[in-house]
Order: C-alpha cells, then structure tokens, then sequence
C-alpha cells in the first residue's frame, strides 16, 4: 500500500472507521487490518490515515502491472481484486517468474505477493486463493508468512513460500522484504484440483443468486457441478451450464484480454528546430492548450473519457491520476501544464511532447428530451428476457415503439412466438 504524500510514515487504509490495509511500517509497529481507525491512532499518534475512496486503484497497481511486462508481454488488469491475469510461456517457471517480480523492486509498495499459476483463468485464480490461504495458515502456525519451505496438497498443486530483500535488495528496499507464496498446478490434475473448492468461489462466473440456486440443488463443490446432469445445472445458469461444467473440469478456454498499457488517445507536437533551448520553456507553455483541445476533441468523437494523463518527452516522463474520468479541454490543459513543469526538472528543453489520456471509460453524457428512450426500452426487455428465461413476465401490453404498433396493426401475428419478430 502506498500513497502519495505518504512517504516511509507509517499508513493504513481506513474503509470507514476500519483499518482495511496497512503499509509495511504501520505492519511493524502492531497494526493490522480490522482494526479499528481509532484505536490504531492511539497506537501511532503520527499514523497518516488514507481514505479507500481517495486511492485510485489503477495508480497503486501500476507499478505491479509494469513488472508483469516483465514476466509477459500480455497483462490483463483485474484492479477490483487488487490482481492481474498473465499469458506465461510453458517454459517459465516458477522461480523465474518470481526473481523477475522481486528485482522489480516490490518490496517498496508491500510486503505480500500471491501467485497462482494454472490452465485457464478458473485454475489460476483457484490456485491464488489456495496460495493466500497456505501463508494465512503458517502464519497463523508459525507467526510468520511464507518463510521459504514447499509442500503439496493431495490433489497435487505445488505451494511454495519465499521472502526476498536480502543482500543487495535488502540496502535498495531500506530493509523492506516482499514475501512471496505461490502454488501451481499441473498440467493434466486442473480436474482434480478444482473438484474440492467451493461454489461459492465461483465470483467471476456466475451470478450470487445463481450460486445460492447451485447450492440449494446440492451441488456444493466445483466437482458436484461437473459431474451433474446439464438439465440440473441449467435449473440455476440456464444457458451457460455446458460452459460452466467445462471450466470445473479445468476445460477453460476464456481468452486473456491485454489491458496494460492501457489504451489511450495520444497528440504529438514537435518544437521548431530553430527555435534554441532557452525559448522553448515559453513556447511550450503556449502551445499545450492546443494539444490538451486536440486530445480532447478525439476523446470526444469517441465518446470516452480518462483518468490517466501522461506527458511524454524524448528523455523524461511524467504521469498524473486524475480525480474523475475527464474529457474537457480546460482540465486537460490544466493537467498537462501541470506534468510539464514537473518533467522541466529532467528534460529542461525537450524538442517533442506526446500527450496521452488513458485509463478509458465511457464518458458521462447529460439526458436529453430528444433521446430515443422508448425505442431503447424493447431491446433492454428482450436482452432481460434472453438472460433470464422464465423470470421476466410482461403486464398487460408487452412496451413497443410506435413504428411496431403500426406494422402490428397490418400483421396480427407480428411478435407472437415463432413468428415475426420486432
């Protein structure tokens, strides 16, 4: 956990008045997560207390996500479980992957790695949540966490536990060390690994109500759900049982989408050539607006929005998190003169900047009376109707537009099942 302004005090979390993480000084002096803000205050009067809602996720991570490119060139961020999906080369092994993530320097954001390393993204994610239990476990036996040693389980994943910043990475890390659990299955022995694990696992999958329904039908482990009947499985996922029965046996094939470096729109500017260094700062100061608004207006004509700005020159680099996802051409040039007089400390005279907003998400659109909303609404009752089958129930007179209401009119039976549809 890190924060900015932060530095090496000792922080935590606060989800409320509970502690929900604690940084690597805050864990040395006593401080745990579920604690309460108030009495950790009493422990470390000079406790910095960070807000969950002011860390942006994607900021903490990415120092993580940088070192993955490391590990593998496809990186898919899973930012609201704090996690990534990596496509590993069958040749890579687990004490490669891992000296790769401890000469990243991890140990300056945290001191716990989990990995979990399997066939398919329902293998790996069960064999990180086998990992993460095996350290709570010996700490819980020993009092530490993952202190070297291997073991298997009797379905064969291999669990392991290693703890780095020793030697050189120790001085580097200011004596910070990163422990390190894994586990990882086989191939051939995904079935059997993920026979014993809970419905209740299956988060990413199925819906909550769904997993309740899979539980009320007896089926309470991954391996109860691939062996039942498809007709007993569809009762609580309808049409996704034969997808779900494969991915318990481990017959995953869910492609990994790359999402890191995230996508992004970029505008490039170049400096005069005869324009000499001692000029430049006031020529660029000038011209950012007219990159912020030509970045904007791509964002625009693509109905996107960002909360990453990246100004890039030819030596230096700097990055700013923006509160909210942003469009607008004010905000972005304010941001961007903001990153060029923090990238003026190392690249005083640069010759070309490249602006970027990424971290995309749909920009936020104001309502208007003109909209279409009842030719949308039929789709929405349709895609409900196709997900839920059996569950959505029209009232009196199933919503149309009135170009359906007028083809009904010349063909009664327009709608009706097996016939012509809207």
């Amino acid at each position: 956990m890190t924060a900015a302004g932060v530095g090496d005090r000792p922080a935590v979390v606060a989800d409320g008045p509970v502690v929900a993480d604690v940084s690597p000084a805050a864990r040395a002096a006593g401080l745990r997560p579920g604690m309460r803000v108030q009495g950790a205050r009493r422990l470390l009067p000079g406790l910095a207390v960070v807000p969950r809602d002011e860390i942006d996720p994607l900021a903490a991570l990415e120092p993580l996500y940088e070192a993955l490119l490391g590990v593998s060139p496809r990186v898919e961020p899973a930012v609201d479980r704090m996690a990534a999906f990596c496509e590993l080369d069958a040749r890579q092994t687990v004490d490669g992957v891992v000296a790769v993530l401890q000469a990243a320097g991890l140990a300056r954001y945290g001191d716990r790695l989990v990995l979990g390393i399997g066939q398919g993204r329902l293998v790996a994610r069960m064999a990180a949540r086998v990992a993460a239990r095996s350290r709570a476990a010996a700490a819980r036996g020993r009092g530490g966490a993952g202190r070297g040693g291997t073991g298997r389980s009797a379905a064969g994943p291999e669990t392991a536990g290693r703890r780095s910043g020793r030697g050189a990475d120790a001085e580097t890390d200011a004596g910070r060390s990163l422990a390190v659990v894994s586990c990882r299955v086989p191939p051939g022995q995904e079935a059997a690994f993920l026979a014993p694990m809970p419905v209740a696992a299956l988060q990413e999958e199925v819906a909550p109500a769904a997993r309740r329904q899979l539980q009320r039908l007896g089926l309470m482990t991954l391996g109860d759900v691939a062996a039942a009947p498809r007709q007993v499985v569809a009762r609580a996922v309808g049409d996704l049982a034969p997808l779900l029965q494969a991915w318990c046996r481990g017959d995953d094939r869910r492609p990994l989408v790359p999402g890191f470096p995230p996508p992004g729109v970029t505008a490039v500017l170049a400096a005069p050539p005869e324009l000499a260094d001692d000029l430049r700062a006031g020529w660029w100061s000038a011209q950012l607006p007219r990159l912020a608004q030509e970045v904007a207006a791509r964002l625009a004509a693509a109905g996107r929005a960002g909360r990453l700005a990246v100004l890039q020159g030819e030596r230096a680099r700097a990055s700013r998190h923006l509160p909210a996802a942003v469009a607008g051409a004010d905000v972005l040039t304010r941001a961007a003169l903001d990153l060029y007089r923090r990238l003026l400390r190392d690249e005083p005279a640069p010759a070309r900047l490249a602006l970027t907003v990424t971290a995309l998400e749909p920009a936020v659109r104001q309502l208007s009376l003109a909209d279409p909303v009842q030719e949308d609404r039929p789709v929405l009752l349709d895609e409900l109707a196709r997900r839920y089958p059996g569950r959505i129930f029209w009232g009196r007179e199933r919503p149309v537009s009135r170009r359906e209401r007028q083809l009904a009119y010349w063909d009664p039976w327009r709608g009706a099942p097996g016939g012509a549809g809207p």
